[in-house]
């Protein structure tokens, strides 16, 4: 029996590895977002919010706020009732505690040093 592996799993096992590692640098570049915009910090604070009112607060365009509420709930970050005709968004407070940290200080947990260290890294 031979220890070898086919160059055909090898590249397949490659490829998927890239592509993991792409879709989570996407991930961290989007938690970085959240950071740098305030979002994770107001959401802590004063939610759940609508995007509207999140976007109100923090003076970013709607729609972009809108998609990012929606990827962050996609990722399992937020968590969002979809009862109302507009989505509440709100941040649990086990989460807010590893992207926040116990005293919400933003910069002083490893969420916050990972998220800066992809897009920092590609400019």
């Amino acid at each position: 029996m031979s220890s070898e592996i086919k160059p055909e799993k090898g590249a397949a096992a490659l490829n998927d590895r890239l592509f993991a590692a792409f879709y989570d640098g996407l991930e961290l570049i989007a938690i970085q977002a959240g950071y740098r915009l305030g979002w994770y910090s107001a959401l802590a604070q004063h939610g759940p919010w609508t995007a509207s009112q999140l976007s109100a607060l923090s003076e970013t365009g709607p729609r972009f706020t809108k998609e990012w509420l929606r990827q962050q709930t996609a990722a399992g970050i937020l968590d969002a009732d979809i009862s109302a005709s507009e989505p509440t968004f709100r941040l649990s407070l086990e989460v807010a505690a590893v992207l926040l940290g116990k005293s919400g200080a933003e910069g002083n947990t490893l969420a916050a040093l990972l998220s800066e260290a992809l897009p920092t890294g590609c400019s």
